[in-house]
């Protein structure tokens, strides 16, 4: 992903939905993936 201004977006996505690191949303979804397979692996 680039960091400068100058990136051509396509029509109708605005600047704001540009994102230079990594959303929050993979991090709850990675966090929930790994409960989830502990739970598989550890429950009764």
């Amino acid at each position: 992903m680039a960091s400068n201004n100058e990136t051509n977006r396509p029509a109708g996505v605005p600047e704001e939905n540009v994102y230079n690191s990594t959303h929050w949303t993979i991090y709850l979804g990675y966090g929930i993936a790994v409960l989830a397979i502990a739970a598989l692996l550890f429950g009764e």
